[in-house]
């Protein structure tokens, strides 16, 4: 993996994957186990005087919905830059897979006003919105990345947004992206942008000539006002556009929080994690049944649960976090509600949700004697599990796992790491790994001073003892006596980071592939 080190800072960066769907020249790096994205040009090209000009607009939009500028240099081979990661998926991407209800769309319209706005307020007009700019998380949190293209017109992806004046080469104003936020939210709460067109010039003409579909006739369920506000924004002369982004942000935001309201009392409590969700068969959070008869429960209208919740700011998406229930229905159903001990509640510590492929940095040569597990896959990259190592050192069990991502140090997050022993089928089978039946599982969560140790009773965990925990950048070292695990005679383990309050999680080795194989001493 080819390395970046910064002639500013000295900071060593890891160059990975290309983000082609960002951006030309945007890259996955790591800086140390930290997720990061990099930005690069070569020496001589005039993509090096573009890479100057974001870098100064970077910083000159400093705002919470603007990606940080971390670092800027130069390598033998690149100019770069380092902006904040870990890196979501496009915005684009998360709209074309998603069918966006009229809260959640109104959301992620508000967010896009909000960031216009911070850049008006720092004197940049933009004249380029395009959801392809910005990455959003899993929660439908948005990011701008790339400003380097303002006030191009010309890729199909930007003239779908492109105000009538930029066709005719006229220079953005204010109110050109107040034209570009309308067309954005008319696509998003239509389900089609207004104006369609096989490329660019014909999507152009089409701004320029043809009037806005009035978004009422499309939208007739959409609270008073909002479809006015927004035919208002995609007026053909600029002077007949709202002069800045003020009332449009006022109408929607109060549209937004009666839609809200309004969602929140078709919610129903789960009875396992006290969650407030969605009508269904399982809650989204723990996967549990919600017991509502076929006929009570109401189709969802979007296809992913994270941007559900983003209509959902009124109650908190939070389980507990030793109360992660396996996938598995037969297992799940032998898992006791009741707490076995005043400590620990008996479960079976496992997220239901599968990670998508991506990819990861290369994990770090194992020591001797052992064996490491590298996550080829990963859940979502804002929390990263590059590596897990499980072994016996003494009379001491020890595990060691490296993670990386926005949410691995934040609250909620749990580590985890489970251990057979005998080599039988003898303990948890419902993990999410063939072949590995748990006897025991170490578990630490983020603000805890220790981990805890569990042991697999036949029935559910119970704990056993508190693992010593050490924390070193991404890297996290949990040791506890090896006699807990009793006579191994063969040591099998397998880890898993997760944060069930960001709905993340990662595995390692990944879900579905048999746990990894420690040598004894």
């Amino acid at each position: 993996m080819e390395q970046l080190t910064s002639g500013t800072s000295g900071q060593v960066y890891r160059l990975g994957p290309s983000l082609d769907h960002f951006g030309e020249g945007f890259y996955r790096g790591f800086a140390g186990t930290e997720e990061v994205l990099l930005r690069i040009a070569a020496p001589g090209t005039p993509e090096v005087a573009l890479l100057r000009a974001e870098a100064d607009l970077l910083q000159r939009a400093a705002g919470p919905r603007v990606a940080k500028l971390r670092d800027r240099g130069r390598s033998e081979r690149h100019y770069f830059l380092s902006l904040e990661g870990p890196i979501g998926k496009s915005l684009a991407a998360l709209i074309s897979e998603s069918d966006l209800a009229a809260a959640p769309a109104l959301d992620l319209v508000l967010q896009a006003v909000d960031t216009l706005a911070s850049l008006h307020a720092a004197g940049i007009v933009w004249g380029s919105f395009r959801p392809q700019a910005f990455w959003a998380d899993n929660a439908g949190q948005m990011t701008l990345v790339n400003l380097r293209e303002a006030g191009t017109t010309r890729t199909l992806a930007a003239a779908v947004y492109a105000a009538p004046e930029l066709a005719a080469s006229q220079p953005p104003t204010v109110q050109s992206d107040v034209y570009s936020v309308g067309v954005f939210a008319y696509e998003l709460l239509a389900g089609r942008p207004p104006f369609v067109g096989a490329d660019a010039a014909e999507l152009l003409v089409k701004h320029v000539a043809e009037p806005a579909p009035d978004l009422a006739a499309s939208c007739a369920h959409l609270p008073a006002g909002v479809a006015a506000a927004i035919n208002a924004c995609l007026a053909k002369r600029p002077q007949d556009r709202p002069a800045d982004l003020t009332a449009l942000r006022a109408t929607l935001g109060a549209a937004h929080a009666e839609l809200v309201a309004e969602e929140q009392t078709r919610l129903v409590d789960c009875p396992r994690c006290a969650g407030r969700v969605p009508a269904g068969e399982r809650c989204p959070l723990c996967n549990g049944p919600l017991k509502i008869a076929p006929a009570a429960v109401a189709k969802p209208r979007r296809k992913l649960w994270p941007l559900i919740a983003i209509g959902l700011a009124g109650f908190v998406m939070l389980c507990s976090l030793l109360v992660l229930f396996t996938p598995d229905e037969e297992v799940a159903a032998t898992v006791p509600t009741a707490a076995p001990t005043a400590a620990l509640e008996a479960t079976t510590p496992l997220p239901a949700t599968l990670p998508s492929p991506l990819p990861t940095a290369a994990a770090a040569l194992p020591p001797e004697g052992a064996l490491v597990a590298e996550a080829d896959n990963v859940a979502d990259p804002n929390i990263d599990l590059i590596s897990a190592l499980g072994m016996i050192e003494g009379d001491e069990l020890v595990a060691v796992i490296d993670v990386a991502g926005r949410v691995a140090s934040a609250p909620g997050t749990t580590y985890q790491v489970f251990f057979d022993g005998d080599g039988a089928q003898q303990g948890n089978t419902g993990t999410a790994w063939p072949g590995l039946a748990a006897d025991l599982t170490v578990l630490f969560r983020t603000g805890d001073k220790d981990g805890q140790v569990l042991r697999w009773d036949g029935t559910s965990w119970q704990g056993v003892g508190a693992a010593e925990v050490t924390a070193e950048g991404g890297r996290l070292t949990m040791r506890a006596p090896a006699e807990w695990l009793g006579e191994a005679t063969e040591l099998r383990f397998a880890a898993l980071a997760a944060n069930s309050e960001a709905n993340l999680a990662d595995f390692a080795p990944a879900q579905g592939e048999p746990g990894a194989v420690a040598q004894l001493p």
